[in-house]
């Protein structure tokens, strides 16, 4: 019996799919390379240019993970800045 629930085991593991089946999500190029730099203000502690920069991209031309990217991004700003409670907003 224990034979039987090894194998069981052993064959269902054994139909995972490899990673690279997945599909990940990728933000537009153009939208990546605004990110990178923006990302690179941060780094530099210029923040007031960082959230300029991001309040140029319009929503309602962002999908949906490029929106959460932008507002990731304003929540690391407003943390850097000490602005905690905003930084959660």
């Amino acid at each position: 019996m224990l034979k039987y629930i090894l194998l069981v085991i052993f064959i269902s593991c054994s139909s995972v799919p490899d990673k690279s089946e997945f599909k990940h999500p990728v933000l537009r190029p153009e939208i990546q390379t605004k990110i990178d730099l923006i990302r690179e203000l941060i780094t530099k502690n210029q923040f007031k240019q960082a959230l300029a920069k991001l309040s140029l991209l319009n929503d309602a031309e962002l999908s949906e993970l490029e929106k959460a990217v932008k507002f990731n991004l304003k929540g690391v700003i407003f943390f850097n800045e000490g602005l905690y409670e905003k930084s959660l907003a």
